[in-house]
């Protein structure tokens, strides 16, 4: 005779019985809330959890490991990233035949977000950068959706102050990312929320891998990505107690290849745009402002009075503070830019190994082919982005793409000082309000990207100022 099968564990406090083992499941889902402890700094430091309405998990498997499941959409049981981001929307593009559109990471679609990060992860293979990108693909998700915490249970450090209700919900076919899990802070948590800006924290910032930080800016600059701030790359120190250094990887990539007519590149990694000019000079945090002293300050006392700012119409406009050129105080962040760790502070034509072949590769074929190299790209215009870039590049060095592609750009950022813009409150493109003739003539008058190409800081003094 079969032996008994084992007695059901007993229901829980919420009257359910949960499993101890998922039969079938192909990974064992859990939230993101927490914190990480680094391997030379003493502050915890807050996990990176995702805003953009998409339900972004934890996973572990048997084949891969560790992994993180993104699910753009098409989420049962009501579930929530975080409470006021509402339900995780059905796919609009469930149908086949939908037509995808040309800008990634929309929330409320999954196939066509998908196949745009798989082409993704194809480029990095091709161009040699996975080691800072990580490895992306496609998948059906067959588990449970994880029961939150009780609210006796819950911290500070959690992304949710309600139960959404949607614990113990099946996932049963549920087209989803996975990803290699990075391991890793947020660098906006070394700077701003999880740690002071310590010594500590500078020796830190010394010990980012100068090889990784070139590959990921190489990245970012070549695929045109927009929306490269501090929490977007994680920073690894595990094996720094043993003679190694701080590793880098990017993550959140689904705002690369953005096409459309006043999206530029925006990375703190790439010299002279939008992110890099945020944290230069400007920061996050009452704290990271510029004009609140040293980056070694310890007590809570700001700096010297907020100088007025200058007319902001002069060629090298002023920063938060009021301080023109290279004057404004700065931050950490600073050391990221790649001229720093090149040699004579110039890049030229170098490139990560193996990105030179993938760019040769590019210049040689049509965008029609690079498209069926990547089909995921939806859209030739992100073919043509590339081509472009390859071949600038190729021509002129790191410093001669960069200046052509701010020659093209267009951007909303480069009237942000523009009294006729702003004043009264008035409307900005893309906020989802009516535009007023006005609103229509400062945007149709919008003047090529004019920001110059600041000569790279690579050491601060202990004021904060460029040493």
């Amino acid at each position: 005779d079969a032996p008994d099968p084992p007695p059901p564990p007993p229901p829980g406090a919420d009257g359910k019985v949960h499993c101890a083992r998922c039969l079938g499941c192909n990974v064992v889902l859990s939230r993101l809330d927490g914190t990480v402890n680094t391997s030379t700094l003493d502050a915890p430091i807050r996990t990176s959890v995702g805003r953009s309405g998409a339900a972004v998990l934890a996973g572990r498997t048997r084949d891969r490991g560790d992994v993180i499941v993104k699910m753009t959409c098409g989420v049962p049981g009501g579930y929530r990233q975080f409470p006021s981001l509402g339900p995780t929307p059905p796919c609009a593009d469930a149908d086949p035949s939908a037509a995808c559109p040309v800008r990634g990471g929309k929330v409320g679609h999954g196939r066509c977000n998908y196949a745009f990060i798989s082409a993704l992860d194809q480029i990095a293979v091709d161009a040699n950068l996975s080691r800072v990108v990580g490895r992306s693909w496609t998948a059906e998700v067959r588990s449970f959706l994880p029961s939150q915490k009780k609210s006796s249970e819950k911290d500070s450090t959690s992304n949710d102050a309600s139960d959404d209700g949607s614990g113990g919900v099946k996932l049963n076919g549920v087209l989803a990312q996975w990803f290699e899990r990075a391991k890793g802070v947020p660098a906006v948590e070394i700077y701003s929320g999880g740690s002071r800006l310590t010594r500590e924290v500078w020796d830190f910032t010394k010990n980012v891998d100068r090889d990784d930080l070139f590959a990921a800016a190489t990245w970012d600059f070549l695929l045109g990505e927009t929306d490269r701030h501090g929490e977007n790359v994680l920073l690894d120190d595990s094996d720094v107690p043993n003679g190694g250094t701080v590793k880098l990887r990017l993550i959140d990539n689904d705002n690369a290849l953005t096409v459309d007519e006043h999206t530029a590149i925006s990375s703190f990694l790439v010299p002279g745009t939008k992110w890099w000019r945020i944290l230069r000079n400007v920061r996050y945090g009452h704290h990271r402002m510029c004009c609140v002293g040293s980056i070694f300050h310890e007590t809570e006392s700001p700096g010297a009075p907020v100088p007025e700012r200058t007319d902001p119409g002069e060629h090298d406009k002023a920063d938060a503070c009021g301080r023109l050129g290279d004057e404004e105080l700065l931050g950490p962040e600073v050391v990221f830019d790649p001229r720093c760790h090149a040699s004579g502070r110039f890049i030229g034509t170098a490139l990560p190994p193996g990105v030179e072949t993938w760019l040769r590769a590019l210049g040689k074929n049509s965008t029609a082919e690079i498209m069926a190299r990547y089909p995921g790209l939806v859209s030739p215009k992100r073919a043509a982005a590339l081509k472009t870039r390859a071949e600038e590049y190729l021509e002129g060095g790191y410093e001669f793409a960069l200046l052509r592609e701010f020659s093209r750009a267009k951007m909303m950022d480069c009237k942000e000082d523009d009294d006729a813009w702003f004043a009264g409150g008035k409307n900005v493109p893309g906020d989802g309000k009516k535009k007023t003739d006005e609103n229509a003539n400062v945007s149709a008058s919008l003047s090529p990207f004019k920001w110059r190409l600041n000569e790279p800081c690579c050491s601060l003094s202990p004021s904060g100022n460029c040493n």
